[in-house]
């Protein structure tokens, strides 16, 4: 008796090891990336990118007023950039930066005047951390 009930519990123990094994990771994990949602709050279309390196452009978008954008970047630093249609002409753009943890969602409010806004939310929907973001450097970058 007492060996069919080892038996038993053991049977448990390895289908119980198996079926935590089964379960996929988020992508997230997999891929290693935070999201990063851009709103634009402002009342103006805007063109955004959010980059890895300090002006390293690689994916510029048009983004309409109260429209947002996801971009999935690497943990670490990141460089957050605005530019109104007619400064986006002349390649002036507004720079934020931030950091980005591994399956983490920051989500940064764009807009008007000194008033954005940064949070960041945990892959379970939690708000961890609300940046009031009131340092905006206006610079050309060459194309």
């Amino acid at each position: 008796m007492k060996t069919a009930i080892l038996v038993f519990f053991t049977i448990l123990l390895f289908i119980g090891i198996s079926c935590e094994s089964n379960v996929p990771k988020p992508d997230c994990e997999t891929y290693n990336y935070g999201t990063v949602v851009v709103i634009n709050k402002s009342p103006n279309s805007l063109y955004v990118d959010v980059t890895e390196t300090k002006g390293g452009w690689n994916d510029t978008q048009y983004l309409p007023v109260f429209q947002q954008i996801e971009y999935h970047m690497r943990p670490g630093t990141i460089w957050l950039y605005s530019a109104s249609p007619a400064n986006y002409a002349k390649n002036i753009w507004v720079e934020r930066t931030n950091s980005i943890s591994q399956c983490k969602s920051l989500h940064f409010n764009w807009t008007s005047g000194s008033k954005n806004t940064i949070i960041e939310i945990d892959s379970e929907g939690n708000v961890n951390q609300i940046y009031d973001d009131s340092q905006g450097i206006e610079r050309k970058n060459p194309k």
